[in-house]
């Protein structure tokens, strides 16, 4: 099976696509995989842009050993497709590298299924899945769960990913999207370099590849000024800013747009130069800038991290410089950061079964579901309180319009009980006097 998948994968890899079929999808009843059903989906851990990640495991009927009852699987749903539309062609590149790459460092990919479809209805969406070993963390939801690493860890960690982007490197393959998300953990502590949907074979006879790869914040600077002309030193950058991140706790670079990725790189690394970086003269997009002279800020920010002399020393701050090198060509290669003095010194990388681990799993998605999930009921409990605090300002209203009420009767009761006093006496004083008036007159008429 496995060899029927991998060499239909290859020859679709290099065939032309079919009139009528979109060209980054590729026709699913061209795709050599089988239906099954025998997967059931525990919870979501992952979201990208083709597809879903579920955590998974064999249904009991189709468990043959205590083991399988036990094993867990991660499951890519690719984005769901009429039956003629096919997939995308990125997955398609992830399945043919995962098939003939095969190391400690790599996630494995065990299987390829369709989801069993009803009838023969076109209509009818068929889900295609990639089964993935099952690991337990992504480096981002660790961070995110504010776990501490000792700097034997960080070196641990390190060591593993370098050991892996290294056979990625020796086999030609630039992975193109390293970053804490695609870097995976089990509970044994074994680290997995995950996500090969942007992964490319190197050609150095090849002179254009697209720029629009790696995830902007870990995006090497030669793809931000336009480069199509670059090599497998763009991992060497996007590992120097997750390393980076593991000292800081949060990303080096969180630029929300190229222009801004660029120019925070800038300010910490310097303004390039001709003469520090030559191959800038054909790089059209730097000379577009408007940029003055900008020191390197680089050892100068490490060295005032909270976490400096703590768990970042100096040997682990010249291996980022050598990572984080604007140059492309002077950046250090994964050979020579795994041969650094950092591994070497005081304290060792440590053992991965002394990795900290955390009860139950963390992944990235997870950890923003949560987020969301406080934030919503922050709001909510904000909005409950506020409308409370109307109700009873409503309450208090409706209180005091009564209270003004009451007052305002009680005052014209009052008042008119006192225009009716004053009333009567006037009447009184009225009539006295008139009769007063008609007596005077009768005397003054006597006295004439």
């Amino acid at each position: 099976m496995e060899k029927d998948m991998t060499t239909t994968v290859s020859k679709l890899a290099t065939e032309a696509k079919p009139k009528g079929i979109a060209m980054n999808r590729v026709p699913l009843k061209s795709w050599n995989c089988r239906f099954d059903h025998r997967y059931e989906q525990i919870k979501q851990v992952g979201k990208g842009a083709y597809g879903d990640v579920y955590k998974a495991r064999l249904k009991p009927e189709y468990c043959t050993s205590e083991e399988e009852e036990k094993s867990y699987f991660a499951l890519k749903k690719l984005i769901a497709t009429k039956s003629d539309e096919g997939f995308p062609i990125t997955s398609l590149r992830e399945i043919q590298f995962l098939k003939k790459l095969n190391h400690e460092n790599i996630v494995n990919l065990h299987d390829v299924v369709v989801s069993k479809q009803e009838g023969d209805n076109r209509d009818k969406r068929a889900d295609v899945y990639l089964v993935f070993e099952y690991m337990d963390y992504d480096i981002n939801g660790l961070i995110s769960k504010k776990v501490e690493f000792t700097s034997a860890n960080i070196k641990c960690l390190m060591q593993q990913l370098l050991t892996g982007v290294k056979y990625l490197h020796d086999n030609d393959v630039m992975h193109r999207d390293i970053k804490g998300a695609n870097i995976l953990l089990d509970g044994e502590g074994t680290l997995k370099v995950a996500d090969f949907g942007l992964a490319k074979q190197y050609d150095k006879f090849r002179k254009m590849y697209t720029n629009k790869v790696v995830t902007l914040w870990y995006r090497a600077p030669e793809l931000l000024l336009g480069s199509h002309n670059y090599n497998k030193s763009l991992d060497i950058w996007s590992v120097g800013c997750f390393m980076a991140e593991l000292f800081i706790g949060k990303p080096l670079f969180p630029g929300s747009v190229e222009a801004k990725q660029i120019d925070l790189i800038f300010k910490l690394c310097g303004v390039p130069t001709l003469e520090s970086w030559p191959s800038l003269a054909y790089l059209h997009a730097f000379s577009e800038l408007d940029l003055s002279p900008s020191p390197d800020q680089r050892e100068k920010f490490f060295k005032k991290l909270p976490t400096y002399s703590k768990t970042l020393d100096d040997q682990g701050i010249d291996l980022m410089l050598g990572m984080l090198t604007l140059n492309p060509d002077h950046r250090l290669t994964v050979d020579e950061c795994l041969e650094h003095p950092y591994f070497t010194t005081e304290p060792l990388p440590c053992q991965k079964s002394e990795l900290p681990k955390i009860e139950g799993d963390a992944h990235e998605h997870g950890v923003r579901v949560e987020w969301k999930e406080k934030l919503l009921a922050e709001k909510q409990n904000q909005q409950f309180s506020s409308s409370r605090n109307y109700r009873d300002r409503d309450n208090n209203r409706d209180y005091r319009r009564d209270d003004r009420r009451d007052d305002r009767r009680d005052y014209r009761d009052r008042r008119d009980d006192h225009r009716n006093s004053r009333g009567h006496h006037r009447d009184n004083r009225s009539h006295k006097h008139h009769y007063s008036g008609h007596k005077r007159s009768y005397h003054d008429r006597e006295r004439r």
